[in-house]
């Protein structure tokens, strides 16, 4: 209220409702800054529960990390479960190339959507230890476009791609449970070597569309701070807090001119990098502990984040 005032920075039990948060220098009562808060309402954030999934890959755009033979990736979301040997009409099965490390398969389902299951037509054989190949793999879940050429270890760490490891060789039929996970791409990925084949892969959910937006730590971290809003325009710190360095990653397209500016609590300059084509840049700032904010300047547009300094 402005003039009752605690020690602690923490407060709870707080109804949903707009506030207006107070802090003030202790030994300077005169010294005083206000800030502006909302508290959501729970039950209001994010879409509803899927209550009646369908199938949201079937005929979407989809990928694979190499094709063997006619085994093209758009035969895992066709529709037609068949999965034969033979090429030809009867087989409807992708096939990546032999022997490489962590194949992988996906799909874009074309909007954020609330997940429930992946359903997995594995190859159809006489031949047991061809069905078997599919063993030990990922399903990755994310609202951005995964990329193929990053490690397994680094798909698997990330905080803003979900995933689901399936333990052991698949039988002909594998049902998994995305509880309710938010994702546009879907890639499933041997933890091992290949080749990786399957007949069909069916994910089931419900669109977003209509609905409240899915919570997106991108978006509600970094809002644009002036010039006109980029539509989709994404990207994060991670780690955050950190303790040696941290990596920005920018998953829109790039300005010309793209620069990455660290400020202190006090309003100081820290740092000034210029964003890689890659759109990846690793930082090892010697900081001391505390709170930072970093500017990622994408021509005209600038975009505001915040980073913590951990002991």
């Amino acid at each position: 209220d402005g003039s009752v005032f605690q020690a602690s920075n923490t407060f709870t039990g707080l109804a949903a409702g707009n506030y207006t948060a107070w802090v003030r220098n202790a030994s300077l009562n005169s010294c005083s800054a206000s800030s502006s808060v909302s508290i959501a309402d729970p039950e209001a954030c994010g879409p509803p529960e899927c209550t009646n999934p369908t199938n949201l890959a079937l005929n979407k755009p989809s990928s694979q990390s190499s094709t063997r033979g006619q085994g093209v990736a758009s035969f895992v979301n066709d529709g037609n479960t068949t999965g034969n040997d033979n090429w030809g009409s009867d087989a409807d099965m992708h096939h990546t190339e032999n022997g490489d490390n962590q194949l992988w398969w996906k799909v874009d389902l074309g909007e954020v959507a609330t997940l429930s299951r992946v359903d997995i037509f594995n190859r159809t054989t006489t031949n047991s230890g061809l069905l078997s190949r599919l063993t030990d793999f990922y399903i990755f879940i994310s609202a951005f476009d995964i990329d193929g050429t990053r490690s397994l270890s680094d798909l698997a760490a990330d905080p803003i791609i979900a995933n689901e490891f399936f333990t052991g060789a698949a039988g002909a039929f594998e049902s998994i449970n995305l509880d309710q996970a938010q994702g546009r791409y879907i890639m499933i990925r041997l933890s091992g070597s290949g080749p990786l084949h399957m007949a069909e892969v069916e994910v089931y959910g419900c669109s977003n569309s209509g609905n409240a937006s899915p919570a997106n730590p991108l978006r509600e971290a970094f809002q644009p701070v002036e010039g006109d809003q980029l539509e989709e325009f994404l990207w994060k710190i991670s780690p955050n807090p950190f303790k040696e360095s941290f990596t920005v990653e920018v998953y829109s397209e790039l300005k010309e001119n793209t620069f990455v500016e660290l400020y202190n609590a006090l309003g100081q300059r820290v740092g000034y990098y210029r964003m890689p084509e890659s759109k990846r840049l690793s930082l090892s700032p010697r900081f001391a502990e505390g709170i930072y904010f970093m500017y990622l300047i994408v021509g005209e547009q600038t975009y505001q984040g915040k980073i913590i300094k951990a002991r």
